[in-house]
């Protein structure tokens, strides 16, 4: 009842702004939840929201969803998956949101990898096909992967296993000509290689772009 809330109220501020300026563009943010809880994702049908949205912001934040993650499982620990290992719950919510990503430990150093980046966008590119909405990725660009509040329970429970990754996270951004060397095998590196550096890429990105300079008529969001 609450998620047909939310939709009515998107229908309903839709047919205001195009009774009002018809060319405007009305889309929304579909919530990160949607990659990790199979319920909600089920009551995102995107053929509805499409009735009334000219685009839809996806979330797939691959640095911050691996907290989500790994937190998103603690939370189900207890209650739907409260008979079964955690590791064993993990691998099981990872066949059927159809991803192939890190373990329970591991998620919230590494992130998620562009592979769910991937199949996340081409989900929803399909969940949208044959409407004119339009899919955006939205992509965690300057958003910390690591909530604060967890650090000290991470490090004590995983420190010297991740302490390698966290370094390798914090080196930078490694040469993106060797990232589609690798990509295209041309570098010995192979498809693995070109994983693992554009992940490196994609954490080193919020540093990258702040030392830009802004431009004039550029917006920034999430």
């Amino acid at each position: 009842m609450w998620n047909d809330s939310v939709h009515e109220t998107y229908e309903a501020i839709y047919k205001l702004v195009k009774g009002i300026k018809p060319q405007m563009q009305v889309g929304w943010h579909v919530w990160h939840a949607h990659s990790f809880s199979p319920f909600f994702r089920a009551q995102t049908d995107l053929q509805e929201l499409s009735k009334y949205s000219d685009y839809l912001k996806m979330t797939v934040y691959h640095n911050l969803g691996g907290t989500r993650m790994e937190t998103y499982m603690t939370s189900q620990r207890n209650t739907v998956y409260g008979d079964v290992p955690i590791d064993e719950a993990l691998e099981f919510e990872y066949r059927i949101m159809n991803y192939r990503e890190r373990g329970y430990d591991e998620l919230p150093y590494t992130g998620l990898s562009p592979d769910y980046v991937y199949r996340e966008t081409k989900r929803s590119v399909e969940g949208a096909k044959g409407t004119q909405t339009q899919i955006w990725p939205g992509i965690d660009v300057d958003i910390s992967n690591m909530d604060v509040r967890l650090q000290p329970v991470h490090a004590a429970r995983g420190q010297r296993s991740h302490q390698g990754r966290v370094s390798r996270r914090r080196a930078g951004a490694c040469d993106l000509a060797q990232v589609l060397g690798d990509e295209t095998g041309e570098s010995g590196g192979g498809r693995r290689g070109a994983a693992r550096d554009e992940h490196r890429l994609m954490l080193s990105m919020p540093s990258i772009l702040r030392r830009q300079p802004r431009r004039a008529g550029c917006v920034a969001w999430s």
